[in-house]
């Protein structure tokens, strides 16, 4: 997997996964997103993963795992410190909220996109509509 443009990075990366919208399920929306982030940080890409976080929090605090009145400002001090964002190319991220948002967000500060197709690693912006998405 490519992930030498997210090499050497001065900070972490907010690796956005689809959770609600994938069509998988959301456990297996939690495994994927550990799966990737345990590839980020493998690789020594320093990386903070809202799905990944938050999952397992949702699940044994009794919190709803679908509010985003919860989450998103939950997740906001992360999305501000980040230095970039990397956009998981699972299924459903085109139709998330949550994803949508958070793109939307570092658009706003003029932070990095990154895309990652979980067979090839970072790809460009312009290969985004030619990636495997699982």
């Amino acid at each position: 997997m490519n992930l030498e443009p997210l090499k050497d990075l001065p900070g972490y990366v907010y690796l956005a996964t689809p959770y609600s919208r994938y069509p998988a399920g959301k456990v297996e929306a939690h495994r994927m997103a550990c799966v990737l982030a345990g590839s980020l940080i493998k690789a020594k890409i320093p990386t903070f993963c809202p799905i990944a976080h938050s999952h397992a929090i949702a699940q044994i605090a009794g919190i709803d795992p679908d509010s985003h009145e919860i989450w998103l400002p939950a997740d906001q001090f992360f999305i501000d410190g980040a230095y970039g964002i990397v956009v998981a190319l699972m299924r459903g991220w085109q139709e998330s909220t949550g994803v949508q948002y958070e793109i939307a967000e570092f658009k706003k500060a003029h932070k990095p996109i990154f895309y990652l197709d979980p067979e090839m690693g970072v790809i460009s912006p312009a290969d985004v509509s030619w990636a495997y998405i699982r």
